[in-house]
């Protein structure tokens, strides 16, 4: 069947013609034929095994028999009769194929039965060549049936068969691209935003000296004001921003002010590019964890980063401020593969 003939739709099962017919019957018989061969080949085996040569001789003269009637009236179209002797049928084989697979058993063939006297050592050895036989046999017929017994029903099967596993197999395709870009794509899901106070530039990260926000997911992608108040804490020398607890969000922070107990603005930062494209002070910035720079780098523009991880955090360090009293972070957060819209 030609490539493109698989590709054809055919919902119907075609009608038989009476020869197809013929052949279909011809080689549900071989089949069959085949499997019963095996079926005795396996009792032999088993026979063998447990030492009752009797019963083996028997059906081995049985199975030889046969496969010299099936070689025979398969090959020459002829009925086979028991009256044949082995060199006769030997000679009378004019299938070439068929010939040569008998020939390459003479020992096996040569009398009319196997004694009844053999030992077991000759029946195990009768045995393998019965089973090679019978393989040979197999592959000879079963290329037959392929080549010499296609029916229109057959390739109708196949047709059938590479359709449906081009369907099964493209169905996959979209199953598997759909849970890999949402595994890689995923959405902005429920998450925090922490601030930790560092009174000290080198001072550990302690979360008594923080405070959470939930961020207002329903607003991704829009700048949002959190408020992070500040008790117990004399003076503040730097700042460790967690702003998500998950992996793949951009977001952008635009600045993040101190404020004191009047409110006033005690300091206040853009985290952005300078003039040349780099992180401005980027002296000041500390320790950085599951974050990287999205997005391109443009002159005076705001920085955006995506995490990478489920513990990203930036921490930025200042001049000590004296009596703190809360800390503003202006921000915005949006899924990873999206871009925010200035």
């Amino acid at each position: 069947m030609a490539i493109k003939d698989y590709f054809k739709l055919q919902l119907r099962k075609p009608v038989l013609s009476e020869e197809e017919k013929t052949k279909v019957k011809e080689a549900e018989h071989i089949q069959k034929f085949l499997e019963n061969a095996y079926s005795r080949l396996e009792s032999i085996e088993i026979l063998n095994a447990n030492g009752k040569s009797t019963d083996a001789i028997l059906i081995s003269n049985s199975l030889l028999g046969d496969l010299r009637k099936f070689g025979y009236e398969f090959s020459e179209k002829k009925t086979y009769s028991n009256s044949i002797s082995n060199a006769q049928f030997l000679a009378g084989l004019s299938n070439s194929e068929v010939k040569t697979i008998f020939a390459n058993f003479t020992d096996l063939i040569q009398n009319d039965s196997i004694p009844e006297n053999t030992n077991e050592e000759e029946l195990e050895k009768i045995e393998g060549s019965l089973a090679d036989l019978l393989s040979s046999l197999e592959k000879h017929f079963k290329k037959h049936v392929k080549k010499e017994l296609l029916t229109a029903l057959d390739l109708f099967k196949s047709r059938l068969k590479v359709q449906s596993g081009l369907v099964v197999a493209l169905a996959l395709c979209i199953v598997f691209s759909f849970v890999n870009y949402r595994t890689n794509n995923p959405d902005l899901l429920q998450t925090k935003f922490q601030v930790f106070f560092l009174e000290e530039k080198d001072g550990i990260p302690l979360q008594k000296l923080s405070f959470v926000n939930d961020v207002d997911i329903s607003k991704k992608g829009q700048w949002v004001t959190y408020e992070f108040p500040i008790s117990s804490i004399r003076q503040l020398s730097g700042i460790r921003m967690d702003p998500a607890d998950n992996r793949k969000v951009r977001l952008s922070i635009e600045n993040f002010q101190i404020l004191g107990d009047k409110d006033q603005i005690l300091f206040e930062r853009r985290i952005d590019y300078d003039q040349a494209g780099l992180p401005r002070l980027q002296e000041s910035f500390g320790p950085m964890n599951d974050l990287k720079l999205a997005g391109k780098s443009k002159p005076n523009q705001l920085i955006e980063l995506e995490t990478i991880g489920e513990d990203p955090y930036l921490t930025v360090f200042f001049d000590s401020i004296k009596s703190p009293k809360k800390v503003l972070v202006k921000v915005r957060h949006i899924e990873a593969h999206k871009k925010f819209k200035d």
